[in-house]
């Protein structure tokens, strides 16, 4: 706290306002001091990123249907959260990036808010799907 404050901001889009509301609202249970808040918005902005990637399928498919046919995107999906968790945990790096570490429990609750759009995105599917599955018969 001393004498930092997160504010809270009412605009902004998808990620950048999900990752600003994890941060300001102490979701995370961290010290409350401005270099967790910031590192857990920086990890949910990440993850925002990825599941954008999978929610990026046609409408009327599913993001799990042929989830693991596609061997490079897993490839580009994997290397991310490797450098991502470097910045975070190794010491010299979180001096360069102002960043502290997060507990498993921290990754939870931001992977939580991350996924949230993926978790739209698929249910704004379910009335095309019943849709077409009721007209197919």
């Amino acid at each position: 706290m001393g004498g930092h404050h997160v504010r809270r901001r009412r605009h902004g889009h998808g990620g950048a306002a999900g990752a600003r509301r994890l941060s300001a609202s102490g979701l995370t249970g961290g010290s409350g001091d401005l270099r967790y808040a910031q590192t857990a918005a920086f990890a949910t902005l990440a993850l925002f990123q990825i599941c954008n990637l999978f929610s990026a399928r046609p409408r009327e498919r599913s993001a799990f249907v042929g989830i693991f046919a596609n061997c490079w995107l897993w490839a580009a999906v994997g290397f991310p959260p490797l450098v991502h968790a470097v910045v975070i945990y190794l010491p010299f790096l979180q001096v360069a990036f102002s960043t502290v570490a997060l507990g498993g429990g921290d990754w939870l609750v931001c992977a939580a808010v991350a996924s949230s759009v993926l978790r739209v995105r698929e249910l704004s599917k379910l009335p095309a799907a019943g849709v077409s599955a009721g007209g197919a018969r």
